[in-house]
């Protein structure tokens, strides 16, 4: 499940934006916004904190779970109009850009100050400088969009940034785009989403690079300067079993992993034909809590809330159900888990193995 926000230049603040249809939903808009110089750069570090860096190069932090409590400001301002920034998904090392491309630089979040990385371009079809933006993948990835020549859509395409060398790697065009991608996420399966200048809703396409297509209906979300994504959780469920027959007794393990701080995640397991659900437990590791009370019921209800996962704490539920009757084809058990108005959904799916019984007489 990846968290998806973007900033809207100065004035409309910070927006949660739903990566499956582009509806936006305001989640700041109090002071310091509208902000007196133009914002164009965006991140989120895996303990849930983002940074948010104005035309002058001052840095602000803002905590996404306490929209009530405004941004601070993070040292001086820098000079630097960083348009592109990303915090990485591992070490929380956190990057930013501005408009010239020569340069990555790692900006301290305690203190503000930036430090400059000088970097390689491709001979062969550089980024321009302008706008364009960077984003880290689950796996710690360092991707740049951005056009081959300044303002023209035409020739937008992605490149890989390599950490280990400092250089540019070229890695595809992007093709079918309206106008200039101005901010890059990442959604729940590795697909890039984008965020183009003047366009209200978001585009998506391969990390490969190749034909983009349009999310959502236009006028979903406002226009915006740039996105930000963290993969913040993990969810898998499984029976470890490809078969079940009628009468089987079955285990499901479901286990959940943080990829940043998650408070109140719900976890629901509805009630499916031809499974009865005997029991639930849970266990948590690495700082992560349980629900304070943890029920089939509660389950198949209204859920069972998960008060808090620190980054890489696990919940795991296993749950115990029967094979009733005499189902025919699959039997599926879909899980989901709902963070922040998103759901996501984990299913194991068996086939129907029957048994027969062969009665034989020997004829004399």
């Amino acid at each position: 499940m990846s968290t998806i926000y973007a900033i809207n230049n100065n004035a409309a603040a910070i927006q949660r934006i739903n990566p499956a249809d582009s509806v936006a939903t305001t989640v700041y808009s109090g002071a310091p916004f509208p902000l007196a110089n133009r914002a164009a750069g965006l991140a989120q570090c895996p303990d849930g904190m983002l940074y948010f860096i104005d035309q002058t190069g001052q840095l602000y932090q803002f905590n996404p779970n306490t929209p009530a409590v405004a941004p601070v400001t993070i040292g001086a301002a820098t000079g630097l109009d960083m348009i592109r920034m990303s915090c990485h998904p591992t070490t929380g090392v956190l990057y930013g850009m501005p408009s010239a491309v020569n340069n990555l630089y790692t900006i301290n979040t305690t203190t503000g100050a930036t430090t400059a990385i000088p970097m390689t371009l491709p001979a062969v079809t550089p980024p321009a400088a302008g706008s364009g933006d960077i984003a880290f993948d689950a796996d710690g990835t360092l991707y740049f969009v951005g056009e081959g020549t300044a303002g023209n859509a035409a020739t937008e395409r992605l490149w890989i940034i390599n950490l280990a060398t400092n250089t540019f790697e070229n890695v595809g065009a992007v093709t079918g785009l309206p106008n200039v991608a101005n901010g890059i996420a990442f959604d729940n399966s590795g697909n890039v989403l984008l965020s183009l200048s003047t366009q209200t809703r978001l585009y998506t396409v391969s990390a490969d690079g190749g034909a983009a297509t349009a999310i959502g209906a236009a006028g979903a979300m406002p226009a915006v300067y740039d996105l930000s994504s963290v993969n913040v959780l993990l969810f898998t469920k499984t029976n470890n079993s490809a078969f079940v027959s009628p009468g089987d007794t079955i285990t499901y393990t479901v286990i959940l992993t943080a990829g940043a701080v998650v408070n109140n995640a719900v976890f629901t397991d509805p009630v499916v034909a031809n499974l009865n659900v005997s029991s639930v437990t849970c266990a948590a590791a690495g700082g992560a809590t349980c629900p304070a009370s943890v029920t089939v019921a509660g389950m198949q209800g209204a859920g069972l809330t998960i008060p808090t996962m620190p980054i890489g704490g696990s919940i795991t539920f296993t749950i115990t159900a029967n094979v009733t009757n005499d189902p025919t084809g699959t039997l599926t058990n879909t899980a989901t888990v709902t963070l922040s108005g998103q759901t996501n959904s984990a299913s194991d799916t068996d086939a129907i193995k029957k048994m027969w019984i062969t009665r034989w007489r020997e004829v004399y």
